[in-house]
C-alpha cells in the first residue's frame, strides 16, 4: 500500500505524513481499476 501512495497511484491528498483519501474516492478507484493489472 505504502508504494500507491508514494507513486501517487491512488487519488489522495498528502497532509505532512498523513495520506488522506475520502470513501467516495477510493470506491470510485476500486471501480475503475477493477480487474485490471496496476504496475508500480
Amino acid at each position: 500500500m505504502k508504494r500507491f501512495l508514494e507513486k501517487g497511484v491512488l487519488p489522495t491528498v498528502r497532509v505532512n505524513k498523513d495520506y488522506l483519501i475520502s470513501k467516495e474516492e477510493l470506491d470510485a478507484w476500486f471501480k475503475k481499476n477493477a480487474g485490471k493489472a496496476i504496475n508500480i
